[in-house]
């Protein structure tokens, strides 16, 4: 064992106990180094300083937790049981919730997150504790930047420490150019929107509880001492400093002279340049500022903001983070059989009448799988969300219109990947009764479709043709009247075959015509359907 190893391995246990769930919440700052001394009007905390940073980061926490998750194979079954899940779904040292409430925390502030297995069973780690990337140093072989990576060194708030080896941990992070062991994240990218929202907050704060005055100026032609000064500043601070000291009375001697300066509140609220800040920081986090309150007067698009929210960050973060989870703790270290069942058995999912390949978000999941190799993987029902369900209900019933148009209905379902299974008559064109192909108006004219229409004062043949099928009809009730008659004078001159049969052929005979006609119309109209 490596000398790394040994050190690693021995301290472990000691930073899994000194750093409980209640220590991880001092790790969700973000800005710079630990310890390091940072400017009194610069947000060193974001999440716990900067409002806007903490909506947004809750915003993609809770939009994430908000979904079902499930563990599947890649034979379309659905894990509920075994080491796997109990680590992730059954673990009393860290619940499933609060492993997605710090990883996309972590990862919403600084897209650089680390998960160290402080405890394992062989190489299956049952206890996971959620780091984040800026509290993690990269150990390298030469220790410089340009070496490779052997290990980490985690630095603790309270100046803990501890060495982990590659295998011990797995990193989530995101693309950085300027470092190929850190990703890049938005509160260094928006550390100008960050800390200019923090400063105009102090800086309003300290104007308003200064009645909205700048301050007070004392002059004089006399020269004072250091001590003078400091002795007329503290008078003046301490009765006329605040608003609820504002516009006291002042006596000056000794030749002082007293100038105030005030400022309007138009130009201390700086609107238009703290929006445009505010709108530049949702950017980074990518939440839309309708949803957290920035833009309130454009009520009529927190839907589309929604929408966007949803389907631009929320949705590709849980595949992202559903990847991570697969191919970093259950590809490597639970390649075992696992107990699983079918969807109609599952627990895990309220929605079970659905197929699983019906289902965009286990299908991506399930590709990936494929492609990286893993037996099992983790994935979110996205589709189970109010919102994308809205839309699919939006789109559906727009895409289900074009079935009237002719299109077939299977056609649509495979195009638009509509969550329906294929039925018989999906591949049928259906066309409305009455209508016919405009090519055939534009070749025969109205006439070469509907037939001639009769002059005025003339028979109209349409008529005639009526007049033609009512005689038939009148000739099958005189048929009959007939038959009936050749029956009961059958029945007097007793029972005669050769006569029975005769009169079944002319009952037949008089159906022929009308049969062929009903039989000519019928090829027509579908010949219609066809074109």
């Amino acid at each position: 064992m490596s000398i790394k190893e040994t050190i690693g391995k021995a301290l472990v246990s000691v930073t899994a106990k000194a750093f409980g769930v209640s220590g991880l919440a001092q790790m969700w700052d973000s800005g710079g180094e630990i310890g390091g001394k940072k400017d009194s009007s610069k947000a060193d905390k974001p999440y716990g300083q900067v409002g806007l940073v903490y909506s947004c980061v809750n915003t993609l926490v809770d939009g994430i937790l908000g979904l079902p998750a499930a563990i599947s194979t890649l034979d379309d079954r659905i894990v509920e049981s075994g080491p796997a899940y109990d680590l992730l779904f059954s673990n009393p040292a860290m619940s499933w919730g609060n492993f997605i409430t710090q990883s996309i925390g972590h990862y919403a502030l600084s897209r650089d997150v680390f998960w160290i297995f402080t405890e394992t069973e062989g190489i299956r780690p049952t206890e996971i504790l959620v780091v984040s990337g800026t509290q993690m140093l990269p150990i390298t072989d030469d220790r410089r930047a340009s070496g490779n990576l052997i290990g980490w060194e985690f630095r603790g708030v309270n100046g803990e420490r501890a060495v982990f080896g590659t295998e011990e941990v797995h990193q989530w992070k995101n693309f950085n150019p300027y470092s190929k062991f850190h990703g890049l994240g938005p509160t260094t990218a928006a550390e100008l929107s960050i800390n200019y929202s923090y400063a105009s907050s102090l800086f309003n704060m300290s104007a308003l509880e200064n009645g909205a005055e700048l301050g007070l100026i004392l002059s004089t032609e006399q020269k004072l001492e250091k001590d003078q000064i400091q002795l007329l500043r503290s008078q003046i601070d301490s009765r006329h400093r605040g608003a609820s000291k504002a516009k006291r009375t002042a006596i000056l001697t000794g030749g002082l002279k007293a100038e105030s300066i005030a400022m309007n509140m138009a130009n201390m609220e700086m609107a238009k340049i703290s929006q445009m800040s505010d709108v530049r920081l949702c950017s980074a986090f990518g939440v839309p500022p309708e949803c957290v309150g920035i833009v309130t007067e454009a009520q009529y698009a927190q839907g589309p903001a929604q929408r966007d929210l949803i389907f631009n960050t929320i949705i590709p973060m849980a595949r992202q983070f559903a990847g991570e989870i697969s191919h970093g703790i259950l590809a490597r270290h639970y390649t075992g059989e696992q107990r699983a069942v079918e969807l109609k058995d599952c627990r895990m999912l309220a929605d079970r009448s659905r197929p699983l390949h019906k289902r965009k978000s286990y299908r991506s999941s399930h590709v990936r799988a494929i492609a990286e190799q893993d037996k099992m993987f983790v994935w979110f029902d996205t589709d189970q969300h109010p919102t994308v369900q809205e839309a699919q209900r939006n789109s559906t019933e727009k895409i289900l219109s074009f079935v009237e148009k002719g299109i077939p209905l299977n056609d649509l379902i495979d195009a638009h990947d509509l969550p329906y299974e294929h039925v018989d008559w999906g591949d049928d064109w259906w066309i409305g009764m009455g209508q016919v192909p405009a090519r055939l108006a534009m070749e025969a004219g109205l006439e070469g479709i509907t037939g001639p229409s009769a002059p005025e004062g003339q028979p109209d043949p349409a008529a005639d043709e009526d007049n033609k099928k009512s005689a038939v009809i009148n000739t099958i009730e005189d048929t009959e009247a007939m038959i009936k008659q050749l029956i009961a004078a059958e029945q007097k001159a007793g029972d005669d075959e050769q006569l029975k049969l005769r009169i079944w052929r002319k009952w037949i005979v008089s159906w022929a015509g009308l049969e062929k006609e009903y039989k000519e119309a019928m090829r027509r109209t579908f010949v219609r359907q066809q074109r």
